[in-house]
């Protein structure tokens, strides 16, 4: 990753679990859904203001 040649939110697909925080125009997407497909680079838009969502296979403490 330091070099460069290795992004984890490029290599892979980022999937809803269908929890997280609704923010005013930009609901949690549905359990199971790709929002970013694997090969695709996630913009810093994307990483910081729009990743509103917890992760598909993370388990959430409550």
């Amino acid at each position: 990753m330091m070099n460069g040649e290795w992004d984890p939110f490029t290599d892979h697909e980022i999937v809803s679990n269908g929890t997280g925080l609704d923010l005013e125009g930009l609901p949690v997407p549905a359990a199971g859904t790709v929002v970013k497909a694997a090969g695709a680079e996630a913009t810093v838009e994307f990483l910081l203001a729009q990743f509103n969502f917890d992760l598909q296979g993370t388990t959430i403490l409550k």
